[in-house]
C-alpha cells in the first residue's frame, strides 16, 4: 500500500488496483475520516470513526446492584468503519460501497492486533428493511479492501492521532457525566463495605478473644 498525492488530494492504492481517495468528512464531525473507493468492482465511500474499546470486564448482576467495572482509555484506541447505508448496527458513520455490484449496508468495530478483525460479517439490505449476509463473493472482497483499507489510514499516525483527539474532545462531556455517575454508586458501596468491615472486625474480635467471648456466653440459670 502507498500514499501518494493526485491532484492535491490523498490518495491511497490498496493491493488489487483499489484506489482511496481521502474527501473531506461532515464539517459537524471532524473526527470522521471518509475514503472514496474505486477499482474494478469497487465503489464508494467507506468512514472510519475512532472508538473506545471499553469493554465490560466485571459485573455482578445481584440484586445489591454492584457497579459496573470497564477498562478506561483516555484516548480511543479502536476504529469504527462503516461501509455501507445509513447503518442498521450500532455505528455512527455512513458509507456507500458496492463491491461485485451488491450494494451494501453495515459496519464493525476495528480492533488493531484482534483475530476478530479477520473474518466479519458483511451485509447487505434485505426487502424486509433488514439486513443479510452478503453473497461469498462481496463478502471476501469487502473484508479483503476494508482490511487494507485500515492499514493504509493506520500509516497516517497523525492523522489518527488528530482523528482520536477530536473525538476526546467531542465525547468529553458525555463521559464526564457517566464518570460522575460511576463514582456516585462505588462512593454507595465504599460506605456499604465499611460498614459491613467494621461489623466484621467486631465479630472476630468477640469470637478470637477469650475475655469478650467469656464475656458474652449467657450467665446463669436461662430460666
Amino acid at each position: 500500500m502507498t500514499e501518494e498525492r493526485e491532484e492535491g488530494a490523498l490518495v491511497g492504492t490498496l493491493p488489487g488496483g483499489v484506489r482511496a481517495r481521502r474527501t473531506k468528512g461532515p464539517e459537524s464531525q471532524p473526527w470522521i475520516t471518509e475514503y472514496e473507493l474505486t477499482g474494478n468492482r469497487v465503489s464508494g465511500r467507506v468512514q472510519v470513526l475512532p472508538y473506545y474499546d471499553e469493554p465490560v470486564v466485571e459485573r455482578d448482576w445481584s440484586r445489591s446492584g454492584r457497579p459496573i467495572q470497564r477498562k478506561w482509555e483516555f484516548l480511543p484506541s479502536a476504529f469504527s468503519i462503516t461501509y455501507g447505508g445509513k447503518p442498521s448496527w450500532h455505528g455512527d458513520g455512513q458509507g456507500s460501497l458496492v463491491v461485485n455490484g451488491v450494494a451494501l449496508d453495515g459496519g464493525l468495530v476495528w480492533r488493531p492486533g484482534s483475530v476478530d478483525t479477520e473474518s466479519f460479517r458483511v451485509c447487505r439490505p434485505n426487502q424486509h428493511g433488514g439486513v443479510e449476509e452478503a453473497p461469498a463473493g462481496a463478502r471476501d472482497t469487502t473484508r479483503t479492501v476494508v482490511r487494507d483499507l485500515v492499514e493504509l489510514h493506520r500509516q497516517n499516525a497523525v492523522l489518527v492521532q488528530e482523528k482520536a483527539v477530536e473525538f476526546a474532545r467531542y465525547q468529553r462531556s458525555r463521559r464526564l457525566a457517566a464518570l460522575d455517575q460511576e463514582h456516585r454508586e462505588v462512593s454507595t458501596l465504599l460506605r456499604e463495605l465499611m460498614g459491613r468491615n467494621a461489623e466484621l472486625v467486631q465479630r472476630h474480635a468477640l469470637m478470637s478473644d477469650d475475655a469478650c467471648f467469656a464475656a458474652a456466653l449467657p450467665k446463669g440459670d436461662p430460666r
